[in-house]
């Protein structure tokens, strides 16, 4: 689980997200949900923001939206919601790798 002490992503200036308008990342058909994870993906803080998401989507702060390029889950559904949170943080957390080594990988 991510250290729940991490900076908001908010609060970094060259996050890709900065001054884009938040209904972008509650996209309502395939092509807007590819859009978001090509966006997010891109973006230089993505492992940061990935880490810092893990402890709000198992906390239950997130659902509905995209963070990191990874969809929160559902408000409701069949599936348990607490697997839904521990899916959705099982993807964070690969996005966050991911991205940290394509971040080593570009600095060598």
């Amino acid at each position: 689980m991510a250290n729940q002490n991490l900076p908001d992503p908010v609060t970094f200036s060259d996050r890709a997200c900065r001054g884009v308008d938040q209904d972008f990342f509650f996209p309502s058909d395939a092509e807007q949900k590819r859009m978001v994870r090509r966006f997010c993906g891109g973006c230089p803080r993505l492992a940061e923001c990935a880490d810092w998401a893990i402890s709000e989507v198992l906390a239950g702060r997130l659902a509905e939206s995209f963070v990191a390029g990874v969809q929160m889950p559902q408000l409701y559904g069949k599936t348990p919601r607490q697997k839904r949170r521990e899916n959705a943080a099982a993807e964070l957390a690969e996005v966050a790798e991911a991205a940290r080594g394509a971040r080593m990988e570009g600095a060598a």
